[in-house]
């Protein structure tokens, strides 16, 4: 079957390749691309040239790494004119994903410049919103515009591009652009709300990418996880020695606090880069030869390894980044240096690593996470990969002065909800109440917030604000 689908999918690529030959001769596909990227390549191949090309389709090409060769061929031959998304409800019960409508042209040999897509977002189901007056209006539109019903939010094809540009900070002119590497389209245009244009532009010079200040690496892919997470009763079974067992966080969810406590995690790590000869008369040989008897010396991952059973030894990292997240403010501290599974991302800043921690904890970063996340699980999760990570802003920790001293009750008490931390009811309607962080959280967002020179009406909408996109993410899960 993987061969079977390897081949469909070369096959796709190749059909790509020849349906624009000038342009996917040069540009190389990203081989992790879902299908239905090649698909809007064929189809958009079999327009006439006043046709449209419209599809109802998976928002994760927006946001994700594998959409950024598509974004830039529409952004250069085919003329975007809609994306449409829906904050209210989903389109589809049966699908585990999030839906976009695109509205596209027929390609051309080059789109014009001052071209304008329009990022729609509308803030009530379909079937109470998709009426002509709406519809003149969002047409008309050559700014942002905003109401109860929906936003739009256009933007020239010139800007769209410049905006996924890499950028050399120290290059001279127009050497400073490289590269295209894509824009957050889903994050940064359609889920954003106003206040967080209001904050980058507030936070010029504090703000920075976590990227760029850190380094990220994802945690231990075993290749087989029945052979090498262990929990008491396997340890007890096996009588395997101390020396070969560590503690591991393999679930964000062992952890109630910021703190990772090795005390309360639920499996330790089979960890021998010992040969068999030197492991003669050990629990743990036993226990290596009971592994391959199950056959998980030829899996794929542990095949590749000289030594299966040998993970390799690597240094952990002091914070700590979930893949996949609800509705808590979960970044953690490894203060004891236990290892981490791939659920979780390890990130060793460039300079004080609770500096670093207690500015990542903050509101402004779980509002950046909100955006540059993937949020096109349907059963409302918010995915980061490394490179969603590595884009999340936050305040530079070298522009102020935290004592991690002053927050340890925030590190050991148990981690609530964005909710709970900015103090509303999730039943009642979040605007209709005002906010009241929790006094660690307050006293924490106070320093980022003064050092961005946010009013106190705009911290109260940075809550509001925060709190609805994580609801709506929510509670359009279960729309359906």
């Amino acid at each position: 079957k993987i061969k079977l689908a390897k081949e469909y999918k070369d096959a796709l690529a190749e059909m790509v390749t020849a349906d624009f030959p000038g342009e996917f001769k040069r540009e190389k596909l990203n081989a992790q691309s879902d299908l239905y990227t090649y698909f809007y390549i064929r189809s958009l191949r079999l327009l006439s040239d006043k046709g449209v090309h419209v599809f109802i389709c998976s928002n994760s090409w927006l946001d994700v790494g594998y959409g950024v060769w598509l974004q830039k061929f529409l952004l250069n031959y085919a003329p975007v004119h809609f994306i449409f998304d829906n904050h209210s409800k989903r389109s589809f019960a049966a699908a585990d994903v999030n839906t976009i409508i695109s509205v596209i042209g027929a390609p051309m040999k080059k789109v014009a410049k001052d071209h304008m897509v329009k990022f729609v977002a509308f803030k009530l189901p379909f079937e109470e919103v998709v009426f002509t007056e709406n519809l003149l209006e969002i047409e008309r539109a050559r700014v942002v515009e905003a109401n109860e019903k929906f936003r739009v939010y256009p933007i020239t094809g010139e800007d769209l591009f410049k905006s996924g540009l890499e950028v050399d900070e120290d290059a001279p002119g127009i050497a400073a652009a490289g590269k295209y590497i894509g824009e957050k389209w889903g994050g940064k245009f359609l889920r954003a709300p106003d206040i967080f244009f209001t904050i980058l532009e507030k936070g010029k010079g504090k703000l920075v990418r976590l990227g760029d200040i850190a380094d990220v690496r994802r945690g231990f892919t075993t290749g087989a996880n029945e052979f090498f997470y262990l929990d008491e009763a396997a340890i007890k079974k096996w009588g395997i020695e101390k020396e070969f067992l560590k503690p591991v966080i393999k679930s964000p969810r062992e952890c109630k606090a910021i703190v990772v406590h090795p005390r309360v995690l639920q499996n330790k790590i089979f960890a021998c880069d010992r040969s068999k000869q030197s492991l003669k008369g050990t629990n743990a040989l036993k226990f290596i030869e009971w592994g391959e008897r199950q056959g998980f010396n030829d899996r794929p991952t542990c095949a590749g390894r000289a030594k299966w059973w040998d993970l390799g030894k690597r240094d952990p990292r002091p914070v700590l980044w979930p893949m996949i997240h609800n509705d808590r403010l979960a970044v953690f501290w490894n203060r004891e240096s236990v290892e981490v599974d791939h659920n979780l991302f390890e990130i060793q800043p460039e300079s004080d690593p609770q500096k670093f921690l207690l500015c990542l904890l903050s509101t402004i970063s779980v509002f950046s996470r909100e955006l540059m996340g993937r949020a096109n699980l349907g059963e409302g999760a918010l995915k980061t990969e490394g490179i969603d990570i590595n884009r999340i802003i936050m305040l530079n920790p070298e522009l102020v002065n935290i004592d991690s001293r002053d927050f340890r009750d925030l590190f050991e008490r148990d981690i609530k909800s964005v909710f709970e931390e900015s103090g509303f009811e999730k039943s009642t309607p979040l605007r209709d109440q005002e906010p009241r962080p929790l006094p660690d959280r307050k006293r924490l967002d106070d320093i980022v917030f003064d050092a961005i020179g946010l009013t106190a009406a705009e911290r109260k909408e940075v809550y509001w604000s925060v709190c609805e996109l994580v609801k709506n993410r929510l509670d359009k899960a279960g729309s359906v």
